[in-house]
């Protein structure tokens, strides 16, 4: 029985077309896996060539598919009958010698330059009239050693830039493009010939393509080969979900470091952070970390995010190894813990209770000067938790670099009064904020001596305060001093920091140097919606996490794109039907369910009155909130959520609803009363989490809003 493999665009492609259609096209899978021309298929070469075939589907559409020399079919495309012949045409199909890539690319160059970006390709006219980076380096052989076809060396010396590569992305194959766009950042072509052959298995046959996508890591992200209908079975209900988790080798380098301590990983929205995170801990547990005792735990920031991770950890590990791993927020981590340790305490998280306790304490301790409710949490956390103050001489002592603020001596002293206030009203209460269960747990684990965990996995590990950075390091049972062997990987982005402060990993008892990696490769997001929202950091300091600095330079999307809209309105009623009319547009491009499209705001009130719009004008909808997933279960309902609640989540498009002067960005009654230092704190918060919003759409962004844009919006 042959194998059939499918190309990964394919897959994408199928979902465009209609239901009836997609069920012949499942027919054809099975005609194939049975031996193709023997059971009914009518084959049809292309141009006299063999190997490049077409088949119909029917009246309007055929397939594009490719047979090798051992009889196994890999299927490529699906167009109108005209454009399947013109694609199979100028479209090659070949195992690279160099490096072993199976590689899907573009011969015929005069017609590639006259489609435009958006069909797969296409070199703008002016290119030929400007400089072009590769016109004479490297040199032909260097470039073939890297994977460039000998047929594709003219378009290589003919590219301008790196907006020229990234719109013949649909040219190259997945592994020369990586290549082409590396080189244009100025890595090193020596290097990558040893990072490629390093990663090259020799001796693959030229006329098996299914053996050679199974010994290459790059054609296995684009390429998948069944030998038999209950695999297709399997892969028709999976497939999308496995590619979502698939590695870039790039990323399996990581995955599968060997550490003697923690590692840090930097990277950009998109560039695949959780995908390595999950894999590492999927690694650790099967290779590492293999004992019955060993426990893993995977880590993050929010309660819904945890939840979504683990539903795709259960997609990925061995049953067996799932019994060791723990896959929770961190808050919810620290409450389970002290309520084991027979500490019964409530939780208490932001909002207008602990603002309202706040001011309590104030009244209590007689406080009435100008400083308000609001201050004095931020100064518990920032300053007291942070550096683990628990007396008068310590406050006095302690430094309070980046508050704003300024206190005198005896200011200070007025302050500790209502801090323990506060701390003396919560015990009376029997309540307990985050950040202190973080400051507790850890020091009970610290007094236990033994580390819980093997090793441990943070992902939005900017999000993470300085508590819960210490307490990280106490459950994976490192020190400065005494680092562990693989027991912590932190993976993180300042640039979408949107809750607070930095964090220096080594004043947490974390150090990474010598053990930090970057990923660069966006595969969410469109460069033009990528590079829209990077232009809200515009003077934003970004950090990497462990107090140096860090930028988006070298970061880039594998797919141009369009770039967002944005649209103003005279009322909300405009507004909605314009958001109602865009939804239902995007789902007939895409052919996708309105699950796969979100509605963003930036206020939960605000929420409330799109999600009412959105019913009156006939859509279901569904709420993303703090406790609950995204909602996998409701294909049907368009998502809504506030721009908070959607870290780490992804759609196919998104509306960015209700940018109003006044809304975004937010600033509440304290807002005034904050020095220029803690100003500039709030408004590059707001600039992350605008760009947190646009970076999870993968296709489409929308950014409505009534009157006059804000001016922090920009263009």
């Amino acid at each position: 029985m042959a194998k059939v493999g499918l190309n990964k665009r394919f897959c994408d492609e199928i979902t465009k077309v209609a239901p009836s259609t997609r069920k012949k096209i499942n027919d054809i899978y099975s005609a194939l896996l049975r031996g193709g021309d023997s059971n009914g298929l009518n084959l049809e070469t292309v141009n006299g060539n063999p190997e490049m075939m077409t088949v119909r589907v029917n009246d309007n559409f055929r397939i594009v598919l490719h047979r090798d020399g051992k009889g196994n079919f890999t299927i490529l495309h699906i167009d109108q009958h005209d454009k399947a012949y013109a694609w199979a045409a100028r479209n090659r199909l070949s195992v690279n010698p160099f490096t072993g890539e199976v590689q899907l690319y573009v011969v015929d160059i005069p017609e590639v330059r006259e489609e435009t970006p958006e069909t797969g390709g296409g070199l703008p006219p002016s290119a030929a009239a400007s400089a072009a980076p590769f016109a004479t380096k490297p040199p032909d052989d260097v470039l073939l050693r890297l994977g460039v076809p000998h047929d594709q060396l003219p378009i290589v010396r003919s590219l301008r830039n790196d907006d020229d590569i990234l719109a013949l992305e649909g040219a190259f194959s997945q592994g020369v493009y990586d290549i082409l766009l590396r080189l244009y950042d100025g890595e090193s072509a020596d290097e990558l010939i040893k990072e490629l052959e390093s990663e090259s298995r020799t001796n693959v046959p030229a006329d098996d393509i299914a053996a050679a996508v199974a010994a290459n890591a790059v054609s296995q992200s684009q390429f998948v080969f069944l030998s038999n209908e209950e695999e297709l079975d399997r892969f028709r209900r999976e497939s999308l979900a496995k590619w979502r988790v698939f590695l870039h080798p790039s990323q399996r380098r990581i995955v599968e470091k060997r550490t003697n301590g923690p590692m840090k990983v930097l990277g950009g929205a998109g560039t695949g952070k959780t995908v390595v995170a999950m894999h590492r801990v999927k690694y650790l547990l099967e290779k590492v970390f293999i004992r019955p005792d060993e426990r893993v735990l995977f880590t993050t920031f929010t309660k819904n995010l945890a939840e979504d991770i683990r539903s795709m950890m259960e997609s990925i590990c061995d049953p067996k190894d799932l019994g060791r791993l723990d896959v929770v927020n961190l808050d919810q981590w620290a409450q389970d813990y002290l309520r084991r340790k027979q500490i019964h305490v409530d939780l208490l998280f932001e909002g207008e209770e602990r603002t309202r306790l706040m001011e309590t304490a104030m009244s209590d301790s007689g406080y009435a000067g100008p400083l308000s409710a609001g201050f004095f949490i931020r100064e518990r956390s920032n300053v007291v938790l942070a550096g683990q103050v628990s007396s008068l001489p310590e406050y006095l002592r302690v430094s309070r670099a980046g508050q704003g603020t300024r206190l005198s001596a005896v200011q200070k002293k007025e302050v500790w009064k209502v801090l323990e206030a506060y701390r003396q009203l919560l015990a009376r209460c029997r309540k307990i904020d985050f950040g202190e269960a973080l400051v507790l747990s850890e020091k009970l684990l610290r007094k236990d001596g033994a580390a819980p965990y093997a090793a441990v996995v943070v992902d939005e590990a900017q999000d993470f305060s300085v508590p819960a950075m210490r307490l990280v390091a106490a459950l994976s049972g490192n020190t400065l001093e005494a680092p562990r062997p693989d027991s912590l990987l932190v993976v993180g982005d300042a640039h979408q920091r949107i809750y607070g402060r930095k964090v220096v990993l080594s004043a947490c008892g974390i150090q990474t140097k010598g053990r930090s990696a970057k990923l660069r490769i966006n595969y969410r997001t469109t460069e033009k919606i990528r590079r829209r929202a990077v232009a809200m950091l515009a003077g934003v300091s970004v950090d990497d996490l462990d107090g140096g600095h860090d930028d988006n330079k070298g970061f880039r999307s594998l797919v141009p794109g369009q770039l967002p809209e944005e649209t103003r309105f005279a009322d909300f009623g405009k507004e909605m039907d314009a958001i109602a009319a865009k939804l239902k547009e995007w789902k007939e491009i895409d052919g996708r369910d309105f699950g796969d499209y979100a509605v963003l705001c930036r206020r939960n009130r605000d929420c409330d009155n799109v999600e009412t719009a959105l019913r009156a004008r006939g859509f279901a909808s569904f709420r993303v909130k703090r406790s609950a997933s995204a909602g996998k279960n409701h294909p049907e309902k368009v998502r809504i959520a506030t721009m908070h609640r959607v870290k780490g989540l992804e759609f196919a498009g998104v509306v960015i609803a209700e940018v109003n002067q006044g809304v975004w960005p937010y600033r509440d009654n304290e807002y005034a009363e904050l020095d220029s230092v803690a100003k500039r704190i709030e408004d590059d918060g707001e600039r992350s989490l605008l760009y947190v919003a646009m970076t999870r759409a993968m296709t489409h962004a929308f950014i409505t809003g009534i009157g006059p844009a804000p001016a922090e919006l920009g263009s």
